[in-house]
């Protein structure tokens, strides 16, 4: 067995060994700089000798969780348009140009809906979660994209930046993602094979700390990693509300400090009393699905199953020592965390019942009499 503190170094590419930025390719970033190593955005679920495992944390997951309400949303639109269109060929007034518009537009519309309904929930309800892996001991980075699972060799591993729509909370400043790209060997290496490991990230100096933070942990000694924090992985209710929940929404309130210091940085400087303002219960009520959505998706959600010959050696034996610096827990955090989780979920929960019942009611008052008129015309018709 290898000493993890041993590993032979990550060989240079010969853009980065000549020394001159004018050697990387498009996108590239230096393999090797001064750059202080970075936590990632996502949170670390595993950190040992073995392996090191980023939760799947990205912001596709908001929106995979959402699909369930959008299948409902374009189900409702088939419950309007489907009555209508049949209704539209028994109207005897109704000019022959008019039923052939409608027949067109229908025939359009409707295969789009239920493909729609299909597709979303696939990639919701049918889908899988996966983590990423970085892995010491085979010299790889593996995880799973769609269906698909993607493993990288890491001794032929280059990394890139790529500009990236910026969300809302970034205003409209670009951003950047970090991208590994796996080289083919040979006098004339081409990439063959890429994996975007974070995004979306504010700069390309964030990119690169944070790359330095993966080539630490995979060529060099513990010691060349700072301290850092390593959260329960798993699905639970309090990862659900606190990790990975509706706490992760940026507020207009909070400072950068309170930006970068996450969720859990930020319940840790208020003693665990979650800042939950104005602005998040008015967020929570008003657009209700969205909280809802991400607690149940996250916490339900399966993961995906890896190669077993990939996973085979990360778990640890009963007396292997971790050399890591991992973040201490004070003695009061695990009832700290149940304060936090039990003070979220009873507010989010109280939050979403008054915004679905508020919705429930407008859904009355606008649509329920249209919805039994125009079907009991088509049955009549019928």
């Amino acid at each position: 067995m290898r000493n993890p503190s041993h590993l032979s170094p990550h060989q240079p590419s010969p853009s980065s060994a000549a020394g001159g930025a004018e050697a990387l390719l498009q996108g590239e970033l230096p393999q090797h700089s001064d750059a202080a190593p970075e936590p990632p955005p996502r949170s670390i679920i595993k950190l040992d000798t073995r392996s090191m495992v980023w939760a799947y944390d990205e912001i596709a997951s908001d929106v995979e969780a959402l699909s369930p309400f959008m299948a409902l949303a374009l189900l409702f639109g088939l419950s309007v348009l489907v009555p209508m269109t049949v209704l539209g060929f028994f109207e005897k007034n109704q000019p022959l140009s008019g039923q052939i518009v409608t027949g067109v537009i229908s025939a359009v519309l409707i295969p789009a809906c239920l493909v729609g309904i299909v597709y979303l929930l696939k990639i919701s309800l049918f889908s899988r979660y996966a983590n990423l892996h970085f892995n010491r001991r085979t010299r790889s980075i593996y995880t799973q994209e769609g269906k698909a699972a993607v493993r990288l060799d890491w001794n032929h591993v280059r990394p890139f930046v790529s500009a990236v729509p910026g969300p809302l909370t970034m205003g409209a400043t670009p951003a950047w993602a970090l991208v590994l790209v796996e080289f083919s060997t040979g006098p004339s290496p081409r990439p063959i094979q890429r994996m975007r490991v974070q995004g979306i990230l504010p700069s390309r100096d964030a990119c690169q700390r944070l790359w330095e933070l993966i080539r630490r942990y995979m060529d060099e000694a513990p010691e060349a990693l700072p301290e850092l924090e390593v959260v329960p992985g798993g699905r639970t209710w309090q990862n659900a509300l606190l990790d990975f929940g509706p706490m992760r929404e940026i507020s207009p309130t909070d400072s950068s400090e309170d930006i970068a210091a996450g969720v859990i940085g930020r319940l840790r400087k208020r003693n665990w009393w979650p800042a939950i303002g104005p602005f998040r219960i008015f967020w929570w009520i008003i657009f209700w699905p969205g909280p809802l959505s991400t607690i149940l998706y996250e916490r339900f959600r399966r993961e995906a199953q890896l190669p077993t010959a990939w996973i085979a050696d990360e778990a640890p034996t009963a007396d292997e020592a971790n050399p890591y610096r991992i973040r201490s827990k004070a003695p009061h955090e695990r009832a700290g965390r149940r304060k936090a989780t039990w003070i979220i979920g009873i507010v989010c929960t109280v939050c979403i019942a008054l915004g679905a019942s508020a919705w429930a009611f407008a859904f009355h008052i606008a649509f329920q009499s249209f919805l039994i008129d125009i079907w009991g015309e088509l049955f009549r018709k019928l």
